[in-house]
């Protein structure tokens, strides 16, 4: 719908995926992207018309973790959907020692806290 409709839907964490496209309404999908990775590890797919390498560079470097524009074929769609919810997968259970919430995390087995992938002592 908007923006900032998707952004509240996916802060609530009740999705394990984001398609997102960079032409939305109120606040663009690189700004959605941005503060969306603020708290989340999410997958996040871009899908859009845009399609110059300076706009796929600035999804990627932006925290998107694929990026596919329009046109394309379902089949691939779906094939990228499914890596990306494999590779959640294995994080989820690499880190099953490892408790996250936002850029705060506690490793258990190591008994050290980090925040924004900066140990804390």
């Amino acid at each position: 719908d908007n923006g900032r409709t998707g952004l509240e839907i996916a802060e609530k964490g009740e999705v394990d995926l984001v398609l997102l496209d960079i032409m939305l309404p109120e606040i663009n999908g690189l700004e959605v992207l941005r503060r969306l990775r603020r708290t989340s590890d999410i997958p996040v797919i871009m899908l859009t018309a845009r399609d110059a390498v300076m706009d796929k560079v600035s999804g990627l470097d932006a925290g998107a973790d694929d990026y596919i524009t329009k046109p394309f074929a379902i089949e691939e769609l779906l094939a990228r959907i499914r890596t990306a919810l494999k590779k959640r997968i294995v994080t989820a259970k690499k880190d099953e020692d490892i408790i996250r919430c936002g850029l705060l995390s506690l490793d258990k087995m190591r008994h050290k806290v980090m925040y924004d992938s900066t140990e804390i002592e």
